[in-house]
């Protein structure tokens, strides 16, 4: 099912009695409603949706929202507009979550890119997937694209390594995996990080030259999607990092 254009679609595995389903843009952090994002997590501009269906369905329910169309233009009105990033790359993609409204909390509901038949070459939900969030949720209502800090977002590719290191027979492939876990374990040291999205002065040089170094170890491997995925990971790290340096370095 496609909503807001083809910006959102929604995939029910099983149908018992069908419905109407509706999707409402809103501003998740209006002051009588607050983010109450999880530690770690930033807002991404103003992007908010309340999604219902009056269906009656089995089975998790699958969500695609495609940055290319969600973004520009603007859903939520002026005086709280989104800027939209151009260009809408993998790397800012990596760093991007779905969060999902469960109670009193939001919870981080994004999965990687489903099987078939959701995605091409069976597509249910034809998208880009370079462009592409996907959630899987039990039940719909509140959503909130959201940010990882750049601190959470390594730790997360370090981890994605990890657990591929485990996994891998070729000597080659070690060695390097090996290399970029060690560099993203130095990156991680507690003495360099402020909070979540903020490294002190010493620790930004040093974290640069390490999330480097990993990136540079993993580039002959970038043809597996794992790899490339934590790749881009890193990347959006660093990117969000020089984003908060120069905000800070203006003044804002």
């Amino acid at each position: 099912m496609s909503l807001l254009g083809g910006a959102i679609r929604v995939f029910f595995p099983g149908v018992v009695t069908a419905g109407v389903t509706t999707v409402t843009p809103t501003d998740p952090c209006q002051p009588t409603d607050p983010c109450r994002l999880p530690a770690g997590y930033v807002r991404f501009g103003n992007l908010g949706f309340d999604i219902t269906t009056t269906a009656v369905v089995t089975g998790p329910i699958t969500l695609a929202f495609d940055l290319s169309k969600l973004v520009p233009p603007n859903p939520v009105t002026p005086p709280n507009p989104v800027t939209p990033p151009n260009p809408i790359t993998p790397q800012l993609v990596a760093t991007l979550r779905v969060l999902h409204g469960e109670g009193d909390v939001l919870l981080d509901r994004t999965i990687g890119i489903p099987p078939n038949p959701i995605v091409p070459p069976n597509p249910i939900i034809p998208t880009d997937p370079a462009r592409t969030i996907f959630a899987s949720v039990a039940s719909l209502s509140p959503f909130v694209i959201a940010q990882l800090g750049p601190q959470p977002l390594l730790q997360v590719a370090h981890d994605e390594l990890v657990a591929l290191r485990q996994g891998t027979t070729d000597p080659r492939e070690a060695r390097a995996l090996d290399t970029a876990i060690g560099a993203l374990n130095a990156a991680l040291a507690p003495a360099h990080w402020i909070d979540p999205s903020h490294v002190t002065p010493a620790g930004g040089v040093s974290t640069a030259i390490d999330t480097a170094l990993s990136v540079a170890s993993l580039a002959a491997y970038r043809g597996d999607p794992a790899v490339q995925l934590a790749i881009n990971q890193i990347l959006g790290a660093a990117l969000e990092l020089v984003g908060t340096a120069i905000t800070r370095a203006g003044g804002g």
